[in-house]
């Protein structure tokens, strides 16, 4: 069987070749990338999405209990327990390991596929990678967390200010707000990249982030909502399913005069359609993942031309001079 050629990462590449070259990369590690996310990232999400499928089920039993007598104590009692609030916090302790391991097992495949120059890549030596690295991500995760949250109460302390002062004010400075988290997001969207493969610090990185985006953030920004769109679209075919019972048990109930809850028979099938699609919605989270590994190597190369030095050094031709620059319409 013939072998594939080693995708070249250090390369200048315009938006479309961007989201070319992350279907190809998937398409020739397809086995070896798959097995690592479902051994790797797999049990982790697992439990998360049936942590949250959970949750989901029992929130929407207890919303469409509502309609029953004593249903609106029942609601409150059901969001003011210590239960729904210690499965809510266990979910989310558990879908933050899986996107750090989402992370870790998807910049170190990329790290060993660049330096073996191949597709031969074991789920051993990504584990063993993603063991020595996975502190440093976790961090990193925490950091930025903080790091928006701070940004989040700079962005709002203004609008806040001026709610007593003038609602058209007070509009304008809210779309600002909405503005500027957006740019912020997408600026700082390569910080996990620039850690994994250039090892810098957490701050390091975050100004490297910003310095790479921009004059691209619409680049960007265009190639994270492309693949976030198709990682959604994807995922919720899989509560399709329980859209369908809702909407039939609720019109069966309305037409008969019935108050009995929707879906509460149906519980299993909310729990099930949910777990998959967290399920698939993070085993396929690493094609975004990739898709701004592409981006970092395209604007590293278009800033510092790091993959032409390394070809005019190994060429010995070092006063070769270097090609126009790309324009990338976007």
């Amino acid at each position: 069987m013939a072998t594939s050629e080693p995708i070249e990462f250090q390369k200048v590449r315009d938006f479309s070749n961007k989201l070319n070259v992350t279907f190809e990369f998937v398409s020739q590690n397809f086995k070896s990338l798959t097995r690592c996310l479902l051994y790797l990232v797999g049990p982790p999400a697992l439990v998360t999405s049936l942590l949250f499928g959970s949750v989901f089920g029992d929130y929407m039993k207890a919303v469409m209990g509502m309609a029953g007598p004593g249903g609106q104590e029942a609601f409150t009692n059901f969001l003011t327990s210590i239960n729904f609030w210690l499965a809510v916090g266990l979910a989310l302790i558990v879908a933050t390991i899986t996107g750090v391991m989402m992370t870790a097992t998807v910049n170190n495949f990329v790290i060993l596929y660049r330096e073996k120059q191949g597709t031969n890549i074991e789920v051993e030596e990504v584990w063993d990678r993603v063991k020595k690295t996975f502190g440093m991500y976790f961090s990193t995760l925490i950091g930025y967390v903080f790091v928006a949250i701070a940004a989040y109460i700079v962005f709002l302390i203004p609008v806040v200010a001026f709610v007593a002062v003038s609602p058209v004010i007070v509009f304008f400075l809210a779309l600002a707000f909405i503005v500027g988290i957006i740019y912020l997001f997408i600026a700082t969207s390569l910080v996990f990249t620039v850690r994994g493969f250039e090892t810098q610090s957490f701050f390091g990185s975050l100004s490297r982030s910003m310095f790479l985006v921009r004059g691209k953030w619409w680049s960007t920004f265009g190639l994270t909502m492309v693949f976030s769109i198709i990682v959604s679209t994807i995922s919720s075919v899989f509560i399709i399913p329980w859209y369908v019972m809702f909407i039939i048990t609720t019109l069966h109930n309305v037409e008969r005069g019935m108050s009995s809850m929707p879906g509460e028979s149906n519980s299993m099938l909310t729990i099930i359609s949910f777990s998959l699609y967290y399920l698939v919605y993070y085993v396929l989270g690493s094609l975004p993942q990739l898709a701004l590994i592409f981006q970092y190597f395209n604007l590293v190369e278009r800033k510092e031309s790091r993959g032409l030095m390394e070809k005019m050094g190994d060429l010995g031709t070092g006063n070769q001079p270097p090609p126009p620059p790309q324009t990338e319409h976007y």
